[in-house]
C-alpha cells in the first residue's frame, strides 16, 4: 500500500512539473529589471533547487521529539510578475527523546520507567504558491502529503510561512503540520533553499 501511495505521489508530481514547465516556457520571458528577473536566480522562468531545514516540534510533538532536520529538491516555475508555483520532495526526521514517567501499582510502590520511542521519518511531497510582497520578501502556502514510518502511514500536510530572497538563496520560517485522524505533528521549520 505504502508503495502504491509513493508511486502515486512520484507520478503526480512529475506530471505537475511537465505540465508548469510547458506552461513556463511558453510564457514570454520577463524583462531585465523588472520585479519577475529580479527574484528568480537567472532569466529562466523555471528554477531547481536544493534546501536545508531544520526543524523544532510543537504542542504534544515535543514530548517525544526535540529536534528534527530534513532535506529537499525543490522547483519554482514564475506564474506571474509576482506569483510563482513552488514544489518539493522531501525527508525529514526528528529525534526521539526519552521519556521518564513514575509507575504507581496502588500499594504505594512506584517504579521508574524510561522508554525512547523510534525516530519519526517522513518523505513530504508539497505544492502551493509564493507571492512577492517586496522584491525580497514573500509569502507562501503549501498542502501535500507526508508518507510517515511507524505505521502511521499518509498523512495530509500543510504550510504556511513568510519568506526572504536573495538572488538564488531564499530562507522561509514556516508552520507545518501533518494531519491525520488521530492527531497530528506540529512544528516549525526554517528553509534555507538555494536554486540553480
Amino acid at each position: 500500500m505504502k508503495r502504491t501511495f509513493l508511486s502515486f505521489g512520484l507520478t503526480l508530481c512529475v506530471f505537475a512539473g511537465s505540465v508548469l514547465v510547458g506552461h513556463a516556457q511558453s510564457s514570454p520571458k520577463s524583462k531585465p529589471g523588472s520585479a519577475s528577473s529580479a527574484s528568480a536566480s537567472g532569466d529562466d522562468a523555471v528554477n531547481f533547487g536544493i534546501s536545508v531545514e531544520p526543524a523544532l516540534p510543537l504542542g504534544d510533538f515535543k514530548e517525544v521529539s526535540s529536534f528534527g532536520f530534513g532535506f529537499n529538491g525543490l522547483i519554482r516555475v514564475r506564474l506571474a510578475d509576482k506569483l510563482a508555483f513552488k514544489g518539493s520532495i522531501g525527508y525529514m526526521t526528528f529525534i526521539s527523546k526519552t521519556i521518564t514517567y513514575t509507575d504507581d501499582d496502588g500499594n504505594g510502590n512506584l517504579t521508574t520507567i524510561q522508554i525512547k520511542p523510534n525516530a519519526v521519518h517522513g518523505v513530504p511531497f508539497r505544492g502551493g504558491i509564493a507571492y512577492d510582497l517586496t522584491d525580497n520578501l514573500f509569502v507562501q502556502g503549501s498542502i501535500g502529503v507526508s508518507f510517515i514510518n511507524n505505521g502511521v502511514g499518509s498523512a495530509f500536510l500543510y504550510t504556511p510561512g513568510l519568506g526572504y530572497r536573495s538572488g538564488p538563496i531564499e530562507a522561509l520560517l514556516k508552520y507545518e503540520s501533518w494531519s491525520k485522524s488521530g492527531g497530528s505533528l506540529n512544528f516549525l521549520g526554517l528553509h534555507v533553499g538555494y536554486y540553480f
